[in-house]
């Protein structure tokens, strides 16, 4: 789906952790951190486990606001 929106403005700290996070190859070691964890028949959930770390960092820093 493409849109005519431009594209948001990216803060250098989130810009600095992803990349620090595609270097160490975080989703994988979380993916398999969490595997045991997966149900048999139906597999992970829909968010990959190494996509739910930066959400889930990004609300804790902006309630500590």
């Amino acid at each position: 789906m493409k849109t005519d929106l431009p594209a948001a403005a990216r803060h250098p700290f989130y810009r600095q952790l992803n990349k620090l996070l595609r270097e160490h190859v975080f989703d994988d070691f979380v993916g398999l951190q969490c595997a045991s964890f997966y149900a048999e028949t139906m597999g992970r959930a829909g968010v990959a486990a190494g996509d739910l770390f930066p959400i889930a960092f990004d609300g804790l820093t902006k309630s500590a606001l």
